[in-house]
C-alpha cells in the first residue's frame, strides 16, 4: 500500500511538472508577440541595422539621393509619415546616416526636441521597442495637440549596433487617430 502511495505521489508530481512545461512553452510573452509578422504588411529595411513593417497600402520606402540613402514611408492621406535613413557606402561623401546626434539614455522619462516655433519642448510619452527580449530602442512622442492633420510627433531612438549607444534613428509624425497603428509599426522594428 505504501509503495502504491509513493508511485501515485510521483505520478502527481510528474503530471504537475509536465503541465507546467506545456503551459510555459505554449504561452508567448508580449515581446515574442511583438516579433510576429502582421498579415497584409511588408517588412523592409529601415536602415542598415534594422527592418520595419508597414501596411501594404503605405507608399515610399528607400530613397537613393545624391547625399546618401534615406527612408520615407506614408499612408495614402499623409496622416502618417515615417522618416529614417541609412548611409549608402557606395556614395562618397555620404551625408545620410543610420543614426543622428549623441547617445541617449532611454531610461529617461522624456527627451527634448525643437518644436515648430523653434522652442525647446519635450517628448513625454514613450514606448519601448523589443526584438524578442532585447530592448533595442524607444519611441518618444508628444501628446495630442489637435492643431494639424499630423498632430503627434515622435523620435525613434534605436541601439547603434556599432557602439551599443541608443541614438536617434528617425521620426514619425501622425494624426492622433492613427496612434494604435503607429505603435504597431514601431513595435515591428527588429534587428536586420
Amino acid at each position: 500500500m505504501k509503495k502504491h502511495l509513493i508511485i501515485f505521489g510521483k505520478l502527481i508530481i510528474l503530471n504537475f511538472l509536465f503541465s507546467s512545461l506545456i503551459f510555459c512553452t505554449d504561452k508567448k510573452d508580449e515581446n515574442e508577440k511583438n516579433a510576429e509578422n502582421h498579415p497584409g504588411w511588408t517588412r523592409e529595411l529601415f536602415n542598415l541595422s534594422y527592418t520595419i513593417e508597414t501596411p501594404d497600402t503605405y507608399t515610399g520606402g528607400i530613397n537613393y539621393e545624391a547625399h546618401g540613402t534615406t527612408y520615407q514611408k506614408n499612408n495614402d492621406d499623409y496622416s502618417v509619415v515615417i522618416h529614417g535613413g541609412f548611409c549608402d557606402p557606395a556614395i562618397d561623401p555620404c551625408y545620410a546616416s543610420d543614426f543622428n546626434g549623441p547617445g541617449i539614455d532611454i531610461q529617461q522619462d522624456s527627451i527634448p526636441y525643437t518644436n515648430l516655433h523653434g522652442n525647446t519642448a519635450y517628448l513625454t510619452l514613450k514606448t519601448p521597442i523589443y526584438d524578442h527580449n532585447d530592448v533595442i530602442g524607444c519611441f518618444y512622442y508628444t501628446n495630442y495637440s489637435g492643431k494639424a492633420i499630423r498632430d503627434v510627433y515622435g523620435k525613434l531612438i534605436l541601439k547603434d549596433v556599432s557602439n551599443y549607444e541608443f541614438r536617434m534613428a528617425g521620426t514619425i509624425s501622425y494624426a492622433s487617430s492613427k496612434q494604435d497603428q503607429v505603435l504597431q509599426i514601431v513595435k515591428s522594428i527588429k534587428y536586420n
